[in-house]
């Protein structure tokens, strides 16, 4: 793995109280500590119980590289026999500090939830274009997945959508409570980037590296985390029947998904 830097132009409902998360550490982070006046308070939803989720999760992030294996999904290589092939832009924030140890494959005892934007640049899956094609997962990982589609795709994309989903994205599909067409918003800034959908809604900055460079990092180890980018959370915020939650300051990212199969 290479890090490189590159210059870039009990509330009183019976709710957990939970501080706003804005350093490097799950809970009070060091900030908080030094800037206790300072300390915000957020309501979430319960966790589930410590033990029970920690092998959730641990199943859920090992099964997305498993999976990816089990149904013929590889990265990209030129020349195979294939199924499909594709190529697509990732952006994502979590619950998780700074990085989230599960894009490194290192999975904690912490819970993670989070918001991920997939839009593919191009691909085929058994002889039809996925150029175009554009959804958002919700995710309480290794628990339930919410799959917000795209309204402006085609009839012909929505179609295409329905057949690969549930194998180059089997994880998710397989976690599925529910499958919308919904409106989008996606704007792209200097150095920002805002999404969303009527439940969730992420707006997320660079993080800033040393001489205020953008932090990237190479080889992790996912062929959905090429040309990885480390962002952070502005605004992170998601309310659904499965859950509600608003975050400040957490892991963001975006990278490239290159695999085929």
């Amino acid at each position: 793995m290479h890090v490189h830097m590159k210059s870039s132009g009990g509330g009183a409902d019976g709710s957990p109280r939970v501080p706003l998360r804005t350093g490097l550490f799950h809970g009070w982070s060091l900030y908080t500590l030094l800037s206790v006046n300072t300390c915000k308070w957020q309501q979430a939803t319960p966790h589930p119980e410590q033990g029970t989720f920690t092998m959730r999760r641990r199943a859920f992030t090992g099964g997305l590289l498993t999976g990816l294996a089990l149904s013929g999904v590889t990265p990209l290589s030129l020349g195979a026999s294939e199924r499909f092939s594709m190529i697509a832009d990732l952006a994502e924030c979590c619950s998780c500090e700074i990085p989230c140890p599960c894009n490194f494959g290192l999975p904690t005892e912490l819970r993670c939830d989070g918001n991920r934007l997939i839009e593919i640049r191009s691909g085929h899956f058994e002889g039809a274009d996925l150029t175009g094609i554009r959804f958002l997962v919700t995710f309480l990982m290794g628990n339930w997945t919410r799959i917000h589609i795209d309204e402006a795709m085609t009839p012909a994309q929505q179609e295409t959508f329905d057949r690969m989903f549930p194998v180059i994205f089997a994880g998710f599909d397989r976690l599925a409570r529910s499958k919308h067409r919904v409106p989008f918003t996606v704007e792209r800034g200097d150095g920002t980037l805002r999404f969303s959908v009527p439940e969730s809604s992420v707006d997320m900055a660079l993080l800033p590296g040393l001489s205020g460079e953008r932090i990237e990092v190479n080889g992790l180890p996912n062929p959905a985390y090429h040309e990885y980018v480390q962002y952070r959370a502005v605004d992170h915020r998601h309310s659904s029947a499965d859950a509600t939650w608003a975050y400040v300051g957490t892991n963001g990212f975006t990278s490239v998904m290159r695999v085929n199969g």
